[in-house]
């Protein structure tokens, strides 16, 4: 929960980060993309 404070900080701070971010979450699409990389490396 720390980090998603540290986040909220940074978009209040930035309120242009807090649009994008409210626009699309790129760090879940980020997970994703990089579960999808390591799915094919263990097959």
């Amino acid at each position: 929960s720390q980090i998603t404070l540290k986040k909220q900080t940074e978009a209040k701070a930035d309120p242009r980060i807090g649009l994008k971010n409210k626009a699309e979450p790129t760090t879940t699409k980020f997970k994703m993309h990089n579960d999808r990389k390591n799915y094919r490396s263990k097959k």
